[in-house]
């Protein structure tokens, strides 16, 4: 992952485009012309955290935790599901219950969820950065276990930069 101003503003363009025109394939059109992966990533991860500001906590009303992110190509997934795992933590209140959800899930919808496992915690783990490897040790195998400390880590350089 690559933190900065750089994948800050494409981020931001991703926020845009979504909450200017609340459709996913243009949204994601404009974000698939950016020819840098990891930056069309962080494009992508802000057309759905836009989606989740406007759309989340009504699809968390209706228990449709997997929504949107069920219904989207794969290779989009994992950049939908970073902001999924906040509201499954919030709908089971329950870690154990969220660590299961995404244990069921695979490929990168699986990555995406464990990512955002860790970074659902940021402010736990910005207070005490042991609570990273309580988060984080649960996860069933090493790709699930740094994609969990990846999302920790990555939250805290982005909201807690000098504590990072």
């Amino acid at each position: 992952a690559i933190v900065g101003p750089m994948a800050d503003c494409v981020h931001a363009i991703g926020h845009g485009l979504m909450a200017s025109s609340e459709s996913f394939d243009a949204s994601i059109g404009v974000c698939e012309k950016i020819t840098d992966p990891r930056l069309q990533y962080y494009c992508i991860t802000g057309v759905f955290m836009q989606y989740d500001i406007d759309h989340g906590q009504q699809i968390a009303k209706e228990k449709k935790l997997y929504a949107p992110c069920d219904s989207i190509s794969e290779k989009y997934q994992g950049a939908c599901y970073v902001y999924k795992t906040f509201r499954m933590l919030m709908a089971y209140n329950d870690f154990g219950a969220t660590l299961n959800e995404c244990t069921s899930l695979a490929g990168f919808a699986r990555m995406g969820c464990f990512h955002g496992l860790g970074r659902a915690y940021t402010g736990l783990i910005a207070s005490d950065p042991a609570f990273l490897n309580v988060v984080c040790r649960y996860a069933p195998g090493r790709d699930e276990e740094l994609s969990c400390i990846d999302g920790g880590i990555e939250a805290i350089a982005e909201i807690f930069p000098t504590t990072a």
